[in-house]
């Protein structure tokens, strides 16, 4: 992209601040649809919004003061240590995306709600270390809407989500010659991208009753997004090795080769380059005039695994669907056979 915009950072941007997004209408919904008097849900969202705010405010101090820590670091990389920086990055936000394209059926409610280990485990981490220091008075945990619970529940998953940009951002922080632009107006367009498709998922809930060809939609383009990422950053693995080769032998050595060449050469086939408009648009998603052996391997390794996790996913909720019919008509048929 642009030298102010990095679709690796706006990646990052979105996809945590659309977990933000929707962890806040789960938590608005259930108040709303709790049997808490109207003056209690009142006071309930209020909490909700100035936990989270809060949270936000100490991550992004916390990201604020790293940033600028790596920042003033001697920052000296050869042309070699910043292609697999920026080569790891754009794998990090791969995953990143891929688990966001996985998540969006269960948001869309097309998949039933099953436990998150992961999500507990961190509740529990959470909750120890805040009692441990004695941040918050104890509360019933099956309560999730007693006020200490609710501010705990919000701020804990929101710092959470928050903190990961910074762990994500590593490799930016750490690149020489950076635009200073960058990471900010990056996560502007994130931030954009992630509250437009958090407010549409909200809208898409309580409007539509066939919900999956929007989950189609949705999952199939952060799906492509998350594999155009991941060659990517394979490609800056690639380069990094042309530039070792470079610097080391003086020899223009090559990369594997290019498989095929998109339009035709020169003047005349401008339309295709990847570097310029109107493709360039089309390179996140791992588009490429010029793509080589490893590009093409990448890419379609990362598709059939990206298509593997979401089968997967399916076939694990359709096994869970059996066995909860299974379970229920087991009463019935004792009862009739007694």
């Amino acid at each position: 992209m642009s030298g102010v915009l990095e679709i690796g950072v706006i990646a990052i941007f979105a996809r945590e601040f659309l977990e933000a997004a929707i962890i806040i209408g789960q938590f608005r919904t259930i108040i709303f649809k709790s049997s808490l008097d109207g003056e209690r849900q009142k006071r309930a969202n209020k909490i909700v919004w100035a936990s989270a705010a809060v949270a936000f405010m100490i991550a992004f101090v916390m990201i604020l003061i790293t940033g600028i820590a790596l920042g003033a670091a001697n920052k000296n990389f050869s042309m070699v240590a910043a292609e697999i920086i920026e080569g790891v990055s754009k794998v990090v936000a791969a995953f990143a995306i891929l688990l966001l394209s996985l998540k969006v059926p269960k948001w869309l409610g097309l998949y039933d709600a099953t436990p998150d280990v992961e999500a507990e485990e961190h509740a529990k981490q959470g909750a120890f270390i805040a009692a441990w220091v004695g941040c918050i008075k104890m509360f019933d945990p099956n309560d999730p809407l007693e006020p200490s619970a609710l501010k705990f529940n919000v701020g804990w998953n929101i710092w959470r989500e928050m903190a990961e940009i910074g762990a994500f951002l590593f490799p930016y922080f750490l690149r020489d010659n950076q635009n200073p632009l960058l990471i900010p107006a990056s996560a502007a367009v994130g931030i954009a991208v992630a509250l437009v498709l958090g407010g549409f998922i909200y809208w898409a809930n309580g409007r539509f009753s066939n919900k999956v060809p929007l989950a189609v939609f949705m999952a199939t383009l952060t799906g492509w997004l998350a594999t155009g990422l991941f060659t990517g950053g394979c490609h800056e693995f690639e380069e990094a090795v042309y530039f070792d080769c470079l610097e080391k032998s003086g020899v223009d050595c090559r990369m594997t080769p290019v498989v095929f060449e998109i339009g035709a050469k020169g003047s005349s086939g401008r339309f295709w380059r990847h570097w310029e408009l109107p493709m360039t648009i089309f390179k996140p998603f791992g588009y490429s005039k010029y793509p080589t052996a490893l590009m093409i391997a990448a890419f379609w390794s990362f598709f059939v695994v990206a298509c593997g996790t979401h089968y997967w996913q399916y076939w694990q909720n359709k096994k869970a669907k059996l066995a909860q019919g299974a379970s229920a008509d087991e009463p019935v048929k004792s009862v009739a056979t007694a």
